[in-house]
């Protein structure tokens, strides 16, 4: 959510409109996107490989040290996937039963604030397809982004229901509550965990 500290995943995240896409093609986007002031061909290309390692498990090889395919923590999600040969990567859209409650919570309330904080009603729509949005970030698909806020009411604690009226999928804020605060409850009480 903060693009002045995390261009490239903001970016690819939020905004980058490819399901498919090899390193080159990344760093050919990304290059496009960014601002020329703001960083050096270098330093995009860093970014990529950095972005990359980040989500992908790591190949042991001959070459490599043991402790280099060390895997990071954002593996685990699989946000991202790459084929056998290793030169195309892919955005895994669907499931993600590795992405807890309160952490979708965080996400969605911020995404909240910052689109459309005025308003007390949110489209499920936007939920999959503005950029920043939670679907979108973490790669929903609808049904998955559905099943999802079906339970909202009692994840959310009260503060957000779900409401499939006449199909208009959308959600209902009850009550205001701030993204940094829910996230500090979660993880004093435990509940909510890095994903």
């Amino acid at each position: 959510t903060h693009p002045e500290r995390a261009t490239t995943w903001r970016w690819a995240f939020g905004e980058w409109g490819r399901q498919d896409f090899s390193r080159d093609v990344l760093l050919r986007d990304l290059q496009a996107h960014a601002l020329p002031a703001r960083a050096t061909p270098a330093t995009l290309s860093r970014d990529a490989d950095v972005f990359l390692r980040t989500y992908l498990p790591a190949r042991a090889t001959r070459a490599v040290a043991v402790e280099d395919t060390l895997d990071s923590p954002l593996v685990e999600p699989r946000l991202l996937r790459e084929d056998a040969a290793g030169q195309r990567c892919e955005f895994v859209r669907g499931p993600k039963p590795s992405l807890d409650h309160d952490t979708f919570t965080f996400a969605l309330l911020e995404f909240w604030e910052s689109a459309a904080g005025d308003r007390d009603t949110l489209g499920v729509d936007e939920l999959l397809a503005r950029p920043g949005a939670p679907g979108r970030v973490f790669r929903l698909d609808p049904g998955s982004l559905a099943e999802r806020l079906e339970g909202v009411e009692r994840w959310s604690r009260g503060a957000v229901l779900y409401d499939d009226t006449a199909g208009l999928r959308q959600l209902l804020r009850k009550k205001r509550v701030d993204p940094q605060a829910w996230l500090a409850h979660a993880l004093r009480s435990g509940r909510g965990r890095a994903a």
